[in-house]
């Protein structure tokens, strides 16, 4: 679980397996520039894009280009220092949505919250290590929590039931779309969801 989750090359596998997910191309070392070029030209038509590394946490090296140029400058930076490349179109929805997370103790919903957007300006990043963020209760919707337990569904069936996971969504037309699932490492924002330090406690428990 940890070997897949914290390389984001498993975003096409969710894809693949029907979940919606941020459209997104990867970007090898060994690309060509004239194939990922067509590619950015591509999504460059239809508005901004985002440009990542594959292996990341806190947003860093994360950007939101609206021109050609930045966006290449970036992308050649990161494959020089041997960095998988993310290209996905970038869902302007979010700038006054926000994003909506999910967290879940033992494959079960347990609260969610509300992040605003990182790349709505400019990002302010704290000791070089992650970007600041905003964050707020909310109250997840339907159809938000339907995918959120069709992706814990999915994993749980591939590694068995995690301890914990968070479920991060993008507002689009299409309804939610995730953008990344964080089961290694993430903050779980305990303290916006009433009961649920305790229901993370009784989970640790049960397995100890």
């Amino acid at each position: 679980l940890l070997a897949w989750n914290t390389d984001k090359h498993y975003l096409a596998e969710l894809a693949a397996s029907g979940l919606p997910v941020v459209p997104t191309t990867f970007v090898e070392v060994t690309d060509s520039e004239t194939s990922w070029r067509a590619e950015l030209v591509r999504l460059l038509s239809s508005g901004d894009v985002v440009v990542k590394p594959a292996v990341s946490a806190g947003s860093n090296d994360t950007e939101r280009h609206s021109d050609i140029e930045s966006a290449i400058v970036q992308i050649r930076s990161l494959l020089v220092r041997g960095k998988s490349v993310m290209l996905q179109p970038y869902f302007s929805d979010v700038d006054t949505a926000g994003e909506t997370g999910l967290v879940f103790v033992d494959g079960e919903f347990s609260h969610a919250f509300a992040k605003g957007a990182i790349l709505s300006g400019a990002k302010i990043m704290t000791g070089d290590l992650y970007a600041e963020e905003e964050i707020s209760t909310r109250i997840a919707s339907d159809d938000e929590r339907a995918v959120g337990e069709r992706a814990v569904a999915s994993i749980s069936d591939r590694f068995g039931t995690p301890l914990y996971a968070r479920v991060d969504l993008l507002p689009s037309v299409d309804g939610p779309t995730i953008i990344e699932l964080e089961l290694t490492e993430p903050s779980l924002y305990l303290g916006l969801g009433a009961g649920a330090a305790d229901r993370l406690v009784s989970a640790i428990s049960a397995r100890l």
